[in-house]
């Protein structure tokens, strides 16, 4: 009985020392997996703080370190050199005049362009302009032939002006269409001599002789300083990033055509 009863307690008793082992070792793993998550995480902040730091790149879509002109956001100063080829309205001229003669005169001049954050530009300008009438007979419409006189043009006017210019780029950034409008203040230089012709003359009034000399006296202007309205529409190149080539036409107190060459200074 005593038997039975050892060889029954130690069955009984076998069973919960496996259990209790099979928790113990279940126990054991689950606190050493506690206890060196810890030191695994320190150990994986240390390789991480030791590892080479890479520095992010960024990547610009559209890039163009080639490109002639600076992103809008930028201001600079141009300065230019201008020509112009000018021509009176002969319909203007028709109006007043039975007998006149025609205008193709030049004018130059320099202008200043301020290039604005937004892309658009003021402009300053300072321009000569020879108003340049042939030489030749001249009669008002309301009288008769013998009132013609030969006007003799030695006249010319510097003119001073500011405007401001919208600007579009097109597709390429070196290609760019602008519309301006501003205001001058012109001062004539220099006198229209004015010689009457020989009173005998029965030829048509563009074909009278003017006396040599006799007669001949230089004509009061009425002003020497007038308005000088502007306005223009022209299309700019850059072949290179600080050189312009600009085409344009308009009003300049005449109407002309014109091209200009400038240059960036920063």
């Amino acid at each position: 009985m005593l038997a039975g009863m050892k060889s029954s307690n130690l069955q009984w008793a076998g069973r919960p020392l496996s259990a209790t082992l099979a928790l113990l070792i279940s126990l054991v793993s689950i606190h050493a997996s506690y206890v060196m998550r810890p030191v695994l995480s320190g150990r994986a902040l240390a390789a991480a703080s030791s590892a080479p730091t890479v520095s992010p790149v960024q990547i610009e879509v559209g890039a163009d370190d080639s490109a002639p002109e600076p992103t809008d956001g930028t201001s600079r100063w141009l300065i230019e050199l201008r020509g112009r080829y000018v021509r009176f309205p002969d319909f203007v001229v028709a109006a007043l005049f039975d007998v006149r003669t025609t205008m193709d005169s030049y004018a130059v001049g320099a202008a200043g362009r301020y290039r604005l954050a937004s892309g658009d530009e003021v402009r300053f300008s300072l321009d000569y302009l020879r108003l340049g009438f042939r030489d030749g007979n001249w009669l008002e419409s309301t009288l008769p032939p013998l009132s013609t006189v030969r006007l003799e043009w030695d006249l010319g006017m510097l003119t001073a002006g500011a405007a401001y210019v919208w600007r579009w780029r097109l597709l390429s950034d070196s290609l760019a269409v602008e519309l301006g409008a501003g205001l001058g203040l012109g001062v004539l230089l220099g006198n229209v001599a004015s010689t009457d012709v020989v009173p005998v003359c029965e030829s048509p009034a563009s074909q009278c002789v003017a006396w040599r000399w006799a007669g001949r006296r230089d004509l009061s202007l009425p002003t020497r300083v007038l308005p000088v309205p502007a306005g223009h529409a022209g299309v700019e190149w850059r072949p290179i990033r600080r050189f312009v080539l600009r085409f344009e036409a308009g009003l300049f107190g005449l109407p002309y055509v014109g091209l200009s060459a400038g240059a960036a200074l920063d």
